[in-house]
């Protein structure tokens, strides 16, 4: 005989043609929903014979201290070395402090109201930290008042969130570039609807303006938000860049997987990395920028401080006495660590200005 298909909170919100959101708020007692929606939701699960996870129902308790980190976004888990590292040293601190944790990753693009990832509905966790893409529903999930679960947000904004101080570490790699002589110092940078990118576009734009005599945008190049194939936009962008009477002298590339197909393309042109051009990169980790063939300069996050300002700061959350209730975003530095791809720019006399 096969085996009877246990409901859940999916199947609850077909019925009752809502959303599993709905449904979670409803059953739990917590969040925001209707009254008459509440009463008819809880009717449905009992015909339905629904049983709520009984792991859930214990670790709902009130010092319920288990921790979830969701990794949302299509391409986030795959091509993004911030929800490698971070994941692991997320992993390292709740092993260290005696913490359940869990990891999930969702398809944040894709979602629907009935598609809300597990770590949020099946009542396992206290709290869960956020790396990628927000989307409406999640939001909706962990910041309305009296909401299901306490979030912290990674490298994104939010009303609790933990980010990278972009606009710093660009400006120290871009005033290093300027120290060593070089004038034409080019940015290829990532899409700037994303916090990261977004901040150094601003920061490499006001150095520009400051330090350069030609405008900010002529030595600039940024991947459109909507972009599909990424290495055919990173040889567009270094066509546009390089393939010029003046090419640069020095150029910043956000991400260590750019930063290879960079490299390579440079050496196809014919272009000497240190002789003629030299090259560092934003958004990357320490093993990642160390393991090609040339070393390669990099501004780095330090991923184990993040993991532990946000584990830090979601636990407070979870405690009634500790919690803030003013909007905390917390600053982590991140470090220019020199390698093998920067070198003094061949003396050009004429070039740039000095600060006004």
């Amino acid at each position: 005989m096969k085996p009877m298909k246990r409901i859940g909170l999916k199947e609850i919100a077909a019925v009752a043609g809502t959303s599993v959101y709905t449904v979670s708020v409803a059953l739990s007692g917590r969040g925001s929903v209707s009254a008459a929606s509440r009463k008819r939701v809880q009717e449905i699960a009992a015909r339905l014979d629904y049983r709520p996870n009984r792991a859930g129902k214990i670790l709902q308790a009130p010092k319920n201290e288990n921790i979830g980190l969701l990794i949302t976004g299509r391409e986030t888990m795959r091509r993004h070395i911030g929800s490698i590292e971070l994941n692991f040293h997320f992993i390292n601190e709740c092993n260290r402090l005696g913490i359940y944790h869990q990891t999930e990753w969702f398809d944040a693009h894709n979602a629907t109201a009935n598609s809300l990832p597990g770590l949020l509905t099946d009542g396992l966790m206290g709290g869960v930290i956020v790396i990628g893409e927000p989307f409406p529903a999640l939001c909706r999930l962990v910041e309305e008042p009296n909401a299901l679960l306490p979030a912290v947000y990674v490298g994104t904004e939010g009303k609790y969130c933990v980010q990278f101080d972009t606009a710093a570490a660009t400006r120290e790699t871009l005033e290093h570039f300027y120290a060593l002589g070089h004038r034409r110092i080019a940015f290829l940078n990532g899409p700037e609807a994303f916090l990261v990118f977004g901040e150094a576009a601003r920061a490499y734009r006001e150095f520009a303006g400051e330090r350069l005599s030609e405008p900010p945008d002529t030595h600039y190049w940024a991947m459109n938000d909507n972009v599909q194939n990424a290495m055919a936009w990173t040889r567009e962008g270094l066509a546009r860049l390089f393939l010029r009477p003046d090419p640069p002298t020095a150029l910043l590339a956000a991400g260590g997987l750019m930063v290879k197909s960079v490299i390579l393309w440079l050496v196809m042109q014919g272009f000497r990395v240190l002789a003629d051009v030299s090259v560092a990169v934003i958004e990357s980790a320490d093993w990642e920028a160390e393991s090609f063939l040339l070393p390669v300069s990099a501004v780095e996050y330090n991923y184990e401080a993040v993991a532990k300002e946000a584990i830090g700061l979601l636990r407070r959350l979870m405690t009634d006495a500790g919690a803030p209730k003013d909007p905390v975003k917390i600053r982590v530095p991140q470090k220019l660590v020199l390698r093998d791809t920067i070198a003094p720019a061949k003396p050009s006399p004429g070039e740039g200005r000095a600060p006004g």
